[in-house]
């Protein structure tokens, strides 16, 4: 049986004292490409077991996570361990100015709320660097005492995320954050593996219409959750009322999800940034009430199963050829 370095021994400890230093220094773990880094993180993410409770976890050969497939016993029947939120677009629509105001309005409505967002920042494809500038958009909510916010480079990465940003959400749900959001790069049509990671996923959309539409296409509309349209203040405020229309229409057309929502809203003047956040606890209620939730977990366990096998087996391609 493989054993576990004391450092990371010591990280364990710290994140099951919800210790934010242990979280930041796991996540960082968990990003190395280092194989000896991965095989910690592996043990790390085992002797936590799940974030709300044990479950049935596949190991390789070489200790790395496979994920978990059945037999999910959460501590709590009715209520989600936390709500995890996606939020995509393209580039420009003003993700992380939405998420400071959003992050605002979170807070504001329950004062013992816990929040942690996870941004994602492209890296360089000559020099695989990453600016990591989100938290800049977001001063308020960066010196907040429950808000915990980490940028994390794609390295490559398709989809809108980065390899460990599932094991991430994990881990800051073992840290009791009951309010989860991933923000993703920006994105066109088949960036949506965010969409198998959370309990909502919701699409940013810039106040434009016509044949701008087309640069938001039919992948990414068709398993939205929300849709919101952002800059709706001064000159841009009819673009915004004129998109949120063709939008509306678009969603009757391409998503078959009951009660998707178009909303408004500017992270400037803060209009409409209430009434998206009721609306995703509307969701939530949802979620709660039907029991989904528990369905919607395992099959996001089951998608990181198979994108572990996938890089595996990916890892073990490079290997040969090296």
């Amino acid at each position: 049986e493989e054993r576990m370095r004391a450092a990371t021994k010591v990280l364990v400890e710290g994140l099951r004292r919800g210790c934010r230093a242990s979280l930041s220094k796991s996540i960082t773990l968990l990003e190395s490409s280092l194989v000896s880094d991965q095989r910690e993180a592996s043990l790390l993410l085992k002797s936590l077991g799940n974030a709300v409770g044990e479950h049935d976890q596949i190991w390789n050969d070489d200790g790395r996570d496979f994920g978990s497939t059945q037999n999910v016993n959460w501590k709590s029947k009715n209520k989600l361990p936390s709500f995890r939120i996606g939020l995509t677009g393209p580039p420009g629509v003003g993700k992380s100015t939405f998420i400071e105001a959003l992050g605002q309005q979170i807070l504001k409505d329950s004062a013992s709320s816990k929040l942690a967002v996870l941004a994602i920042d492209p890296s360089s494809n000559r020099t695989g660097g990453s600016i990591l500038g989100d938290k800049t958009r977001m001063p308020y909510l960066s010196t907040h005492p429950s808000v915990y916010i980490r940028p994390s480079p794609t390295r490559g990465t398709l989809g809108g995320v980065t390899r460990s940003t599932f094991d991430v959400i994990q881990l800051v749900e073992h840290c009791q954050y009951s309010n989860i959001i991933v923000e993703t790069v920006g994105v066109g049509q088949s960036e949506i593996e965010v969409e198998t990671m959370v309990d909502m996923f919701c699409v940013l959309l810039p106040p434009a219409g016509g044949d701008e539409l087309q640069a938001i296409k039919k992948g990414i509309i068709e398993v939205a959750d929300q849709l919101i349209i952002t800059k709706n203040d001064g000159e841009l405020m009819s673009s915004a009322k004129k998109a949120k229309a063709e939008y509306m229409s678009v969603v009757r057309l391409l998503n078959d999800k009951n009660n998707v929502k178009v909303m408004l809203c500017s992270s400037k003047t803060g209009d409409g940034v209430e009434e998206v956040w009721k609306e995703m606890k509307r969701f939530k209620g949802e979620l709660e009430r039907d029991g989904k939730w528990r369905e919607k977990r395992g099959e996001q366990y089951k998608a990181g199963m198979w994108r572990a096998v996938q890089e595996q087996m990916m890892w073990k391609v490079k290997q040969s050829v090296q």
